[in-house]
């Protein structure tokens, strides 16, 4: 994750919500990282908050959560998915994702979206054994 944008809501009650394959992923980084976590919404993947839904939100935070620091905590999949005027009431979590592949000596980053080469990867174990049943 963005350790800047983690800085950021670190101290403060935040409610998260997330439309993700796998949101408690998400909710359990957060945690992992220190962020204190009033409550957590969960979303179908890819999905698209109504006007409608995104007014429940924000009114449940108004109704459960008295602190005036309480900040709404999202991914940045979900955060480019909401209406201007939400996306200044949202703080988006930006995650990086990356995986090597030592037979290609190279790493792939979601962060810099470019292919980057691996002088001295470990190729031991590589290719690793077939699945047997």
């Amino acid at each position: 994750p963005d350790h800047d944008a983690l800085a950021a809501i670190k101290g403060k009650s935040c409610v998260a919500f997330a439309g993700i394959a796998r949101p408690d992923s998400f909710f359990s980084m957060l945690r992992e990282h220190g962020v204190e976590l009033a409550d957590t919404i969960a979303f179908p993947d890819h999905h698209h908050l109504t006007t409608d839904e995104w007014r429940v939100l924000t009114q449940r935070i108004v109704t459960k959560h008295t602190s005036a620091d309480t900040v709404l905590v999202t991914t940045e999949k979900d955060w480019v998915r909401l209406l201007p005027d939400q996306r200044a009431q949202a703080h988006p979590v930006p995650i990086t994702l990356e995986w090597y592949n030592p037979c290609a000596k190279v790493c792939v980053s979601t962060d810099h979206m470019c292919y980057k080469a691996l002088d001295h990867a470990d190729v031991s174990g590589w290719p690793p054994r077939p699945w047997r049943l």
